[in-house]
């Protein structure tokens, strides 16, 4: 495998061996990792970089990764890549590759010797799962603002968060009003009133029936009825 020089009779022992396993870090890490030079030109690709690409490292040292890599001309990536590059310091940014067609994470960092270490790890697995997450988050949301039912998210200690507007004119309390009390404040509550409620005269009887239910979706949710 080619790699970035460390030949040369002045480097202290040390230095060539320090060197030495810096190479052997790169070669068993999970991401790519290649090192360009001022001028754009490749001169270290590891070999998870070269499975990546389907590439050898006879075909990539030394060669301008413009050149080698055309399909990113005009693309986001390389707008990201060549900013984070120009920085000259440590960048981190997440792109859609149209070589791969997968979404990577990318880390940008300034070495030695005027080089620049670009670093990428494929994510699309992640955001996969996001954007699932944020689907199901978005249909929930919509059921529980659009609901008959009263509905009310709650934390573990049963301390209201958000109110439905069905839960809301059912009880007659704002979404506002019912943030942040706890469900037994309310329960407590309607006891006192239905039991009023059987005190006074027949006409004035009233009373609410409360269906509780948990639902998990998350954290746990109350819903009213």
């Amino acid at each position: 495998m080619n790699s970035l020089s460390c030949h040369g009779g002045g480097l202290p022992v040390k230095r060539q061996r320090f060197i030495g396993i810096a190479r052997d870090i790169l070669e068993t890490i999970g991401d790519g990792f290649c090192a360009i030079d001022r001028e754009w030109k490749l001169v270290y690709v590891n070999q998870p970089a070269c499975e990546m690409w389907g590439l050898t490292p006879d075909t990539l040292i030394g060669r301008n990764f413009w050149d080698v890599f055309l399909q990113m001309t005009g693309t986001d990536a390389e707008k990201y890549l060549r900013i984070a590059v120009k920085a000259g310091t440590r960048v981190e940014y997440e792109t859609f590759s149209l070589i791969f067609a997968r979404w990577l994470w990318v880390r940008v960092c300034p070495m030695s010797g005027a080089l620049t270490g670009v670093y990428w790890r494929d994510i699309s697995d992640r955001k996969s799962a996001e954007a699932a997450l944020g689907g199901g988050e978005e249909c929930f949301r919509r059921v529980f603002e659009q609901s008959p039912l009263g509905m009310v998210t709650a934390d573990l200690d049963g301390r209201l968060r958000q109110a439905n507007v069905a839960l809301s004119r059912m009880l007659g309390y704002s979404a506002e009003e019912l943030a942040g009390l706890c469900y037994l404040d309310i329960v407590h509550k309607m006891i006192g009133e239905n039991a009023s409620a059987r005190a006074a005269p027949p006409q004035q009887e009233r009373s609410r029936t409360f269906n509780w239910r948990d639902v998990s979706y998350g954290n746990p949710v109350l819903l009213f009825g």
